[in-house]
């Protein structure tokens, strides 16, 4: 026999087998502690990604609110241009048309008399 249980007819002592059975019991130690570094490892990324889908959902929930904004005073502004511009064409208009008013009233009296010729046979 050998010095460390071991001996040459191939039979092991008590000591070989007691080692034998230390490795093997460190064996399936280390193999659950791997299984439960990568469940942590899983629930770990999981939550992580659970976080991520969290954090673009209100980045993308701001950034539309903030288009609708933007989009909103957008139109006012052009609302507000496009009642300007029709206030201001509705002014130009009346002008125009006063002043349309102005020139068939001078000339209503020779119309009329141009009309009366016509009618009468003058």
């Amino acid at each position: 026999m050998w010095k460390h249980g071991f001996s040459t007819t191939g039979k092991q002592g008590k000591a070989g087998e007691t080692m034998i059975e230390e490795s093997i019991a460190a064996v399936k130690q280390a193999e659950q502690q791997a299984e439960s570094m990568a469940a942590d490892a899983r629930k770990q990324a999981e939550e992580l990604l659970r976080q991520g889908e969290e954090t673009v959902q209100k980045i993308r929930t701001e950034a539309e609110e903030k288009a609708k904004q933007a989009a909103d005073a957008c139109m006012e502004k052009a609302r507000k241009a496009g009642e300007e511009a029709l206030e201001k064409a509705a002014g130009e208009i009346g002008a125009e048309t006063a002043e349309l008013r102005k020139q068939v009233e001078k000339k209503l009296p020779d119309a009329a008399e141009a009309v009366k010729k016509l009618i009468l046979g003058d």
